[in-house]
């Protein structure tokens, strides 16, 4: 079980809980293909970098996620730059532990989908 490094556990597991229900979400809509093999092939159809509040969305607005990011970066460092500004090393500690946790979301969304979990909580619903 992964520990989370940036996010609290309630905000980790809310952020694995949403990436489920966007993920079903989009097999409903037809946005991606109930039976896409993996979280990479769910690249072919959408950005899945943004499951679970993880990405920074289109037209500079960010996630909840990143803006905690910000937040604690700037009480760190006294820098209120965001997460994609040049002044923000990659190396920096909050950049490295929110892509720590955003990497495992991802990660256990991958497995949600590669186990058939992801499929067969799709058809349960009366789906597929």
């Amino acid at each position: 079980m992964y520990t989370p490094v940036f996010l609290t556990q309630e905000q980790f597991d809310e952020a694995i809980a949403q990436s489920k229900r966007e993920l079903l979400q989009d097999f409903k809509d037809g946005t991606v293909p109930f039976n896409v093999p993996d979280l990479s092939g769910c690249h072919d159809y959408l950005d899945g970098n943004y499951y679970g509040g993880t990405g920074v969305m289109e037209g500079g607005d960010y996630d909840k996620l990143s803006k905690l990011a910000d937040a604690a970066r700037l009480v760190e460092t006294g820098y209120p730059e965001s997460f994609e500004t040049d002044r923000c090393e990659d190396d920096d500690s909050v950049t490295q532990r929110y892509m720590a946790d955003t990497g495992a979301i991802h990660d256990m969304l991958n497995d949600y989908i590669t186990s058939g979990e992801a499929r067969y909580d799709f058809e349960a619903l009366g789906n597929g």
